[in-house]
């Protein structure tokens, strides 16, 4: 598949699929008319778009790695104005989490030494480059540096709110740490927002502030995801509900191939492509809005926490049949 949901695979290493989203396009031309430092030529910034991309990947491929390493599944890494988004689903554990989110900082912590030592060298002469590369260095360093504070600031989504979450997971359970953790979440969102309104009133550079600005709405949703979430956590463990007892129905025709699990029935997934709401499985995994096939994606069941592909959870035979029907002549007839 070189192609999911808008962005272009690029290559795969280690097993694991990295796609570019187009809209980092725009992303790349903005920063392209950046002043990123004192360059004799414009080339240059390309050259330090480039090398944000090798960090950001690398930080990601840290994520997948370490899911892996603890009997995770990780296989795609997807790249955005956003930063990067690493697929993978460590089991449901409190120390598989952690190590699973520490992995990518601890990436920018190691190359953190290593660019200060090459900034070093060519201030001081020890390594005699020209001025282009040693500006180059130094804004490797500025932005690997960037990147990891950021991401270690204690706000969920980021890694440091994640990794709060993880730590808390070990004292008062999964679902109530995952509201900690959210809850301080947006409310640094929050301030963030107000702060990216004062900048632009400063008459501050005005895509910085548009970027921080979408940036903010981006993690406040995720933050009240992961909110919402925590809340079902903490009411499954006190018995309030159990993931198989859907009052509204389930579909019989499906099950979840570790549990068997039926799904419950509701418009809960959110086509990536045209961003409507639809059942998944009374819609045979294809989203009846523009057409987009998901019986390859994978979704995580909520009783054993294993991620399946649609078409396991409906069933070879199932999407046959349904296929079938599908190509089926007016009348109901097919060829034999």
């Amino acid at each position: 598949m070189f192609l999911r949901n808008g962005a272009l695979r690029i290559f795969r290493l280690f097993g694991i699929d990295v796609f570019v989203h187009w809209s980092w396009l725009i992303i790349v031309y903005i920063d392209y008319q950046s002043p990123w430092g004192q360059f004799t030529s414009p080339i240059w910034n390309l050259f330090v778009i480039l090398g944000l991309f090798a960090i950001v990947l690398t930080h990601e491929f840290g994520h997948q790695l370490a899911c892996r390493s603890v009997g995770g599944t990780a296989n795609t890494i997807i790249l955005w104005p956003f930063g990067g988004i690493a697929f993978g689903q460590p089991p449901w554990k409190a120390p598989a989490m952690l190590w699973t989110v520490v992995a990518g900082p601890l990436v920018n912590v190691v190359l953190w030494p290593i660019l200060l030592l090459l900034q070093h060298a060519t201030v001081t002469g020890l390594l005699p480059v020209s001025a282009n590369i040693a500006v180059f260095i130094h804004q490797m360093y500025v932005i690997n540096l960037i990147l990891l504070v950021f991401n270690i600031l204690p706000i969920y989504p980021l890694d440091g709110g994640k990794i709060l979450w993880s730590l808390l997971w070990f004292v008062v359970g999964d679902g109530l740490a995952l509201q900690v953790a959210a809850g301080l979440g947006m409310a640094a969102i929050i301030i963030l927002t107000w702060m990216a309104f004062f900048t632009r009133s400063l008459g501050l550079y005005q895509y910085a502030t548009l970027y921080l600005l979408a940036m903010d709405v981006f993690l406040i949703m995720n933050a009240w995801q992961g909110f919402q979430l925590g809340a079902r956590l903490r009411m499954e463990h006190h018995g309030k509900i159990h993931p198989s007892d859907v009052p509204i129905g389930t579909h019989t025709h499906a099950h979840c191939p570790s549990c068997n699990l039926e799904p419950p029935v509701g418009e809960f997934f959110q086509c990536g492509k045209c961003g409507q709401k639809f059942d998944l499985f009374a819609d045979h995994g294809v989203c009846p809005h523009c057409g987009q096939n998901y019986l390859a994606a994978s979704i995580t069941c909520p009783k054993c926490r294993t991620p399946n592909a649609i078409a396991a959870w409906l069933g070879v035979d199932y999407v046959r049949s349904v296929q079938t029907v599908a190509v089926a002549p007016p009348g109901g007839q097919t060829d034999r």
